[in-house]
């Protein structure tokens, strides 16, 4: 019996060690999640998320990594649906036990996931540009671009500056086109400007119906209110009936598939955002720019589809940042120390979240489209 015991008790000894091993080898690396449309007609932009996580993991590990460790990609398709966001941050969290996360370009998949992310206490950088997530007191989510109200600002001074006292609006009808079109409308109202709005259904890909009621109803000017895969057909359709005038929106003109559809006729679009995709490399407006777009190119064989790579990218460059200055992975500490990053030089330009409720950037620059190119604004009204 005593004998039994003995190897019972060397078999135990044997197995904690042996699990103890493996608890230290998971250890040696640091998970960044990351959520976002890998499937269905927001793909493309979804995909160029992941592909700007997977660039800046590759810098960090190339580099060394991080705290001793290397970091490595956990990756969920959240199909667009706010439903499977919840499903994939929950995974994420309990099963795969991710250290921070990268969330998705649709800001109604972050604010479905938020409760689940902030019990579970990881710090998430979300890559949607809607501001009502950030205003609703979570403490673990930031952001790493403007959002639509400081573009929304810009847009609504501009129409003003250009002496409009009518325009329409073309809008998605979800949380972002929503609330892109009613934010510019109500500071409109203020400066004394009309206007009067149209909406289509998410997935729609006919607007004909919407753009001729617009340009009846004497609209001077035009706002598009969509996401990326939107903007492309609506330049066109309003180009085919007839309207010649300047087409405002948020950052989502601001891909290439919109001037690869529209052509020609994505010429006098205008749009806030904190960068543009250039045709190459050479042509992007700062030498932090240039060296991203070269380094995205060398890893993945073209520029990317969306700017949301150059957000993604931001972001995982920012958690990385306060996981180095806390040296740590725990939650808590990393959280607190994302909110103090200040004078941090990224794509988006100069982060500051102190005292911005997960804010980093406050300030959006606007850009138009001339000859098929991305102009700053001021050089397009020249």
């Amino acid at each position: 019996m005593k004998k039994v015991f003995v190897v019972a008790l060397s078999v135990m000894v044997l197995c904690t060690f042996t699990l103890m091993a493996q608890g230290q080898g998971e250890s040696d690396v640091i998970k960044v999640g990351k959520y976002g449309p890998l499937s269905g007609p927001m793909s493309l932009s979804g995909t160029a998320g992941e592909h700007g996580v997977e660039l800046a993991i590759d810098q960090i590990n190339e580099q060394g990594g991080l705290l001793g460790k290397k970091l490595e990609i956990v990756s969920y398709d959240d199909k667009s649906s706010p439903e499977q966001a919840v499903k994939a941050v929950t995974r994420m969290i309990e099963s795969e036990h991710v250290d921070v996360i990268v969330g998705s370009l649709h800001s109604g998949n972050v604010l479905a996931q938020a409760p689940v992310n902030e019990k579970a206490k990881v710090p998430q950088v979300g890559l949607g540009t809607s501001p009502g997530w950030l205003q609703q007191g979570f403490k673990f989510l930031f952001r790493p671009v403007p959002n639509t109200h400081i573009i929304n600002v810009q847009i609504a001074k501009t129409i003003q500056e250009l002496g409009y006292k009518k325009v329409g609006g073309l809008g998605r009808s979800d949380e972002y086109g929503k609330g892109g079109i009613d934010d510019i409308a109500t500071q409109l109202e203020g400066m004394g400007i009309e206007m009067v709005s149209e909406w289509y259904q998410p997935g729609d890909t006919d607007f004909t119906g919407q753009i001729a009621k617009l340009i009846n109803s004497g609209a001077e000017a035009i706002i598009s209110y969509g996401v990326d895969a939107d903007q492309g057909p609506t330049m066109k359709q309003l180009r085919r009936l007839g309207y010649t005038g300047y087409v405002f929106g948020p950052e989502s003109m601001n891909v290439p598939s919109v001037k690869e559809v529209a052509g020609k006729d994505a010429d006098g679009a205008i749009y806030g955002s904190a960068y543009v995709i250039p045709n190459s490399p050479e042509d992007a407006i700062d030498d932090y720019q240039r060296q991203f777009f070269e380094a995205f190119v060398e890893k993945f064989g073209s520029m990317p589809k969306s700017q949301v790579a150059m957000r993604a990218y931001d972001a995982t460059h920012l958690l990385a940042e306060a996981m180095r200055i806390a040296g740590t992975t725990e939650g808590q500490a990393v959280r607190d120390a994302l909110a103090e990053i200040h004078d941090y030089k990224g794509l988006a330009g100069t982060f500051d979240f102190r005292g911005n409720d997960g804010e980093g950037i406050l300030e959006a620059r606007m850009f138009a489209i001339k000859d098929g190119k991305d102009v700053l604004l001021e050089d397009f009204l020249k």
